[in-house]
């Protein structure tokens, strides 16, 4: 919700400013150029990204913006989650938790933990340490490499959208001085023509290389940060496992 108020905010801003200084907005009217920046951006994704790069940014874009769920709620159930599992263990035995490792999401244990139990990524990261911990007795800190080792694992995948969309919004502005320079070269081929039209093409050019910027600004902001603070909360929340 704060990601799209401050976009808005950015789009009013500039717009109500370029207005007050007298400006034409029909000027800045020129969806071709829109075409030739967000296409050329998302090809350069598509190019640059293998396919499960870009199936991840999709399915992370909504949470950008409806917030993350690592709250206080989530992680006091995590801390109970896990205390759950080791009070089970301790009283009954380690093969008294077998069947809430093998099958969590039917487990009456998991399932008193709802918010837990949505991130699947999760309880696979708990259920599969729970299992070594049970089934193969290894020492406390092989234990504790192996699990250093897939958070770090993880920590690489959950990086990967959030600088597959850095490196389309640094190439923005460029696209932007494309767009703009090809306005420059249609206003060349009419130079003969009036010069009321001349100035409406430098004018439309010049302004979607601002664009470029502007949503350059827009993607690394709302995006891709808020992408990075997301992945942050994920790796807490592995860690506190």
């Amino acid at each position: 919700m704060f990601a799209i108020a401050g976009v808005l905010i950015v789009i009013i801003s500039v717009v109500s400013g370029y207005l007050a200084s007298h400006g034409s907005i029909l000027a800045l009217w020129q969806p071709f150029e829109v075409i030739i920046i967000c296409g050329a951006a998302l090809g350069a994704f598509m190019v640059a990204n293998p396919f499960i790069v870009q199936k991840k940014v999709l399915t992370m874009l909504p949470q950008v913006f409806s917030g993350s769920r690592h709250n206080k709620r989530f992680y006091l159930q995590l801390l109970g989650v896990m205390y759950s599992l080791f009070q089970k263990s301790r009283q009954n035995g380690f093969l008294s938790i077998e069947e809430d490792i093998e099958s969590p999401f039917t487990s009456e244990l998991f399932k008193r933990f709802p918010d837990v139990i949505r991130d699947h990524e999760l309880v696979d990261f708990l259920t599969d340490n729970y299992r070594i911990f049970t089934l193969t007795g290894l020492p406390s800190h092989e234990i504790e490499a192996i699990m250093d080792n897939e958070i770090e694992q993880i920590q690489e995948e959950l990086v990967a959208p959030s600088h597959a969309l850095t490196r389309v919004a640094e190439g923005l502005p460029g696209f932007g001085i494309v767009a703009a320079v090809l306005g420059i070269v249609i206003t060349m081929g009419s130079i003969g023509g009036p010069l009321e039209e001349i100035g409406d093409s430098c004018g439309g050019g010049i302004g979607w290389n601002i664009f470029g910027y502007l949503f350059w600004l827009w993607l690394c902001w709302s995006c891709c940060f808020p992408f990075g603070e997301f992945r942050c909360s994920r790796i807490e929340s592995l860690f506190m496992c």
